[in-house]
């Protein structure tokens, strides 16, 4: 007679382990695609709409860069 352990809903620990880590994977796929559909919305926006809702501009990235680096813009 084969001894299993069982969790409070009735499945094997192993089984339920399975179920547990398909579970996480799937909500993984799922965040991850939703990330990729804001990204793609957020880059169809023109350049003044973005600034409207806090982006910084391109130059900003560039200027911060240049002085990470110690290389002047000017």
């Amino acid at each position: 007679m084969a001894h299993h352990s069982f969790e409070s809903h009735g499945l094997p620990v192993r089984l339920s382990s399975v179920f547990h880590g398909v579970s996480g994977i799937s909500r993984r796929m799922i965040a991850s695609w939703r990330r990729h559909r804001t990204e793609r919305a957020l880059e169809g926006l023109p350049f003044d709409t973005l600034k409207d809702i806090g982006f910084p501009s391109a130059d900003t990235f560039e200027a911060k860069a240049a002085c990470d680096a110690g290389i002047s813009t000017r």
